[in-house]
């Protein structure tokens, strides 16, 4: 039972998920 709604979170926990990485890889960056 997958609603439209849990569809489209799935993507947008991803691409939070990217974002924190992302953010993670420029701290690493502006710290070195």
């Amino acid at each position: 039972q997958n609603s439209p709604s849990d569809v489209a979170r799935v993507p947008t926990t991803v691409h939070s998920n990217e974002r924190a990485s992302t953010a993670s890889h420029g701290r690493v960056h502006l710290g070195t």
